[in-house]
């Protein structure tokens, strides 16, 4: 099922454009007879998705590339080592080599946004008792700023925004969760966008039964 709303109205909601990136951390060294990373307390889960950079001069470990994601591997019993993989649930990556000067380790938080997306979309379905969901094309601009502003709430607390763009995002957060918590409560929705027929409350024919089929025996 799609999303009720993109990566762009998102952003449109106050997310700083280009900030949906957790800041690249110092990898402290590779092995390339492991195939392991070393970045002290990573933090990572297995298939988390990130991308490496490197410094001017440097090399990654080779075959690995700058702006590919890749899919973390954490090395059990260690908060510091992990391996990457290609894809997701894929096997680690052979490092041929261990690179040469300084290179980077970042969560891109994409990946996490569509999840988000995704989530609050269902949501929203959970709130439109009165319609027939999931929505089609064109959603209702309703449903788009409800799944937008809470994604870009969550999305605000997960690269730790603070600040009065932060305050404005979660202030209006609350506002959208009164305004759902208000729809579910079943009033008729209107909108242009909404799908023909699908208000349950009107549209529905109702046959008056016969008297015969009225009486009681």
């Amino acid at each position: 099922m799609a999303a009720y709303a993109t990566d762009a109205d998102v952003y449109r909601q106050g997310v700083p454009s280009g900030a949906l990136l957790k800041p690249a951390r110092v990898a402290a060294s590779a092995d390339a007879a492991a195939n392991t990373i070393t970045l002290a307390a990573h933090g990572l889960e297995l298939d988390d998705p990130i991308t490496l950079t490197v410094d001017e001069g440097g090399v990654l470990p080779a075959p690995l590339a700058t702006g590919t994601v890749y899919y973390a591997i954490p090395v059990s019993g260690s908060d510091s080592l992990f391996q990457v993989a290609a894809s997701a649930g894929g096997a680690a990556v052979n490092l041929t080599d261990e690179g040469t000067a300084v290179y980077r380790v970042a969560v891109p938080l994409a990946p996490a946004l569509a999840a988000l997306r995704e989530t609050y979309s269902r949501w929203v379905d959970g709130l439109a008792v009165g319609h027939l969901v999931p929505f089609e094309s064109p959603y209702p601009a309703w449903a788009t700023h409800l799944v937008a502003i809470r994604t870009a709430a969550q999305s605000a607390r997960m690269l730790g925004l603070s600040g009065e763009r932060a305050t404005r995002i979660f202030e209006a957060e609350q506002m959208a969760i009164a305004d759902g918590l208000r729809l579910a409560k079943g009033p008729t929705l209107r909108d242009d966008a909404a799908t023909a027929g699908a208000n349950l409350a009107v549209g529905r024919s109702v046959s008056t039964p016969s008297r015969d089929s009225e009486a009681i025996p």
